[in-house]
């Protein structure tokens, strides 16, 4: 009977909830650990700590979905069919970050008009397709493939050239050793990952110390604003 309950309020607190879902998505009272599954953290093994914590209302993806890269709910199928290391799978531009051809189109800046999205796999930001068809960092793409007019070209040209790399999120540092686990997240603080020691190091933009992102696509914030650290004695001013 207990668990009816409290099942039922959860569901009360969702739907008076003005949380607009899309077509893939439900609206669901959810605790901040475990994450919602991603075709990123789905091999990961969470072990959450007993914290007392409201649910909060979020859009998730329905079941038998996973969120991608970017945001949108997919298939295990889709998520495995971009399984290599930086890329996702999307319905998206005729174009593909490709270092071949940098200077000239790219994933936002494409010549070729849809008249419908394109299934596929491709890179993620900051990355590109090298010539053996793998997503590497931009940087490693021969310089003179980036030089171009179109602001994204300049964009990608001053992240590579510069001595220091320029991270473009507020709070943010470079690294040459950015690994996937454990997440760069509020979920850190409660929860313990078991992660691959032998996941490769690879460079990129994360959290400065002392900071963390509330979802791995999301700003940095100071660590005493995340969800799970606002009733901490250490937060209190």
């Amino acid at each position: 009977m207990l668990r009816y309950i409290v099942f039922s309020c959860c569901v009360v607190l969702c739907v008076g909830h003005d949380l607009q879902c899309r077509e893939k998505e439900q609206l669901v009272c959810v605790q901040s650990c475990p994450p919602e599954k991603t075709c990123r953290n789905r091999n990961i093994a969470f072990s959450c700590l007993q914290v007392v914590e409201p649910c909060k209302p979020s859009c998730v993806c329905k079941p038998g979905l996973l969120r991608n890269a970017v945001g949108d709910c997919v298939t295990l199928k889709q998520c495995e069919m971009c399984d290599r290391e930086n890329e996702y799978f999307e319905c998206g531009s005729a174009c593909d970050n490709e270092c071949a051809t940098l200077g000239k189109q790219n994933k936002t800046h494409c010549p070729i008009k849809n008249i419908v999205c394109n299934p596929k796999c491709y890179c993620e930001d900051g990355f590109a397709r090298d010539d053996k068809g793998s997503c590497v960092p931009v940087e490693k793409c021969p310089t003179k493939n980036i030089k171009g007019s179109s602001s994204d070209a300049a964009r990608m040209r001053r992240y590579t050239d510069s001595a220091e790399p320029i991270c473009k999120g507020e709070n943010e540092v470079f690294t040459d050793c950015k690994k996937s686990c454990p997440l760069n997240t509020c979920l850190s603080i409660v929860a313990s990952f078991r992660c691959d020691s032998d996941e490769p190091c690879r460079k990129g933009c994360m959290c400065k110390p002392g900071y963390l992102r509330q979802h791995p696509d999301s700003p940095c914030i100071p660590i005493c604003q995340c969800d799970v650290m606002k009733n901490s004695p250490d937060c209190q001013n």
